[in-house]
């Protein structure tokens, strides 16, 4: 392989850069869309509660059907992010996707929770909060996870999601691996296949 047209370090600053404009991004388009009055905070507690599980389902199966599942954009993206691990310039590839794409995530998810408002829930406002901060703290730690700034106390976090860079089996989530607890788990038992006992 050639020599790399950047350092490791250079690298590493340029995809901090990309790491905290998506964040950026979450927190500008997140704001607008809270502070738009087209969501409702009248539930909000319980809107948070459910943003934060439906936050966790949709990283799971963004990572599962949409970025290991497809071949679009975004799976070619992943699929970079997956072919540079452990090489130089990986943290150029650790974000979720562009502005751009940041901008379309929040509009998509936000219109669902404007309709079920619409319906009287109340929950928009604390669900799509709990969004935001999801999304933030996601592309945080994914980027610390990469780049080995993560506290002891979270080793497990790395040790998780390496599994999958590894090529094991599910570990979709990087944050908080409940769905992939949920919808990954082995059969407790395995029933041995029986064979009709012949009566003689």
């Amino acid at each position: 392989m050639g020599t790399p047209l950047l350092t490791e370090h250079q690298a590493a600053t340029i995809g901090r850069r990309k790491i905290r404009n998506s964040q950026i991004t979450a927190f500008l388009i997140g704001g607008l869309l809270l502070a738009s009055g087209l969501l409702d905070w009248s539930r909000w507690p319980f809107g948070l509660l459910l943003g934060l599980v439906y936050s966790n389902a949709f990283e799971y199966l963004t990572h599962r059907v949409l970025l290991h599942g497809t071949t679009g954009f975004l799976h070619q993206g992943h699929e970079r992010h997956h072919a540079t691990w452990g090489r130089e310039d990986e943290a150029l590839y650790v974000r979720f996707g562009p502005p751009v794409a940041v901008v379309l995530l929040f509009v998509g998810n936000s219109i669902p929770l404007i309709l079920l408002d619409r319906l009287g829930a109340g929950i928009g406002g604390g669900a799509l909060a709990a969004f935001v901060a999801y999304y933030a703290l996601y592309e945080e730690f994914h980027w610390r996870i990469h780049m080995g700034y993560l506290p002891s106390w979270l080793a497990w976090m790395r040790k998780h999601h390496f599994a999958h860079h590894k090529g094991g089996p599910g570990k979709y989530n990087v944050l908080v691996p409940l769905w992939d607890a949920l919808l990954d788990r082995k059969p407790v038992l395995k029933l041995k296949s029986q064979t009709p006992v012949s009566k003689s």
